[in-house]
């Protein structure tokens, strides 16, 4: 590796703009709906329930935005930043003890899930949220383990979770 550092070319502005819009929007429908629910002559008690669940899915959009990261990658460690440029946390190369990388297909669009693995944690990169995945993941995984072993866990922990999922769903369709 030479030098110079790789900088994420990060491709998830739409979906920020998306969730500070939707955050927007559920904050000034959760005020007119506590607005109407502490309208005279008595309290409404499921407009302030409404107002509550809206209230709380706003919340949930801008804390959302907290996930999303840049990425700068040097000769010796990965940085990870915020959004807007505070420190997460940096992770040395030489501490990365394996890799996996699973796909997903969603809309006949195939995604990729690298996560790294180190001694004290793990991190993941998603190839839809950053254009230069490929770039960031030869970096990442040149002269690394790929940990098949925990790639087929994970498969199978998925397969598994999705079995139950639609068996718990068939059951409330059935009731």
């Amino acid at each position: 590796m030479n030098s110079t550092t790789l900088k994420s070319e990060n491709a998830y502005y739409l979906r920020m703009i998306a969730l500070i819009a939707g955050g927007c929007v559920c904050f000034v429908i959760a005020y007119f709906a506590f607005a109407a629910s502490i309208d005279a002559p008595y309290w409404q008690l499921p407009e302030g329930i409404g107002g509550i669940a809206l209230t709380a899915g706003g919340i949930a959009c801008f804390a959302y935005i907290r996930n999303f990261n840049t990425l700068e990658i040097d000769s010796k460690a990965l940085t990870v930043k915020s959004v807007l440029g505070s420190h997460k946390k940096t992770i040395a190369l030489s501490e990365i003890t394996g890799y996996t990388e699973t796909s997903h297909t969603n809309k006949g669009k195939t995604h990729f899930e690298l996560t790294v693995y180190t001694g004290t944690g793990k991190h993941r990169l998603l190839s839809y949220a950053y254009g230069n995945y490929d770039d960031l993941k030869a970096l990442l995984t040149t002269g690394q383990r790929h940990d098949t072993a925990r790639e087929t866990e994970l498969k199978r922990n998925l397969a598994w979770f999705m079995g139950a999922a639609f068996i718990v769903i068939g059951i409330c369709m059935c009731v």
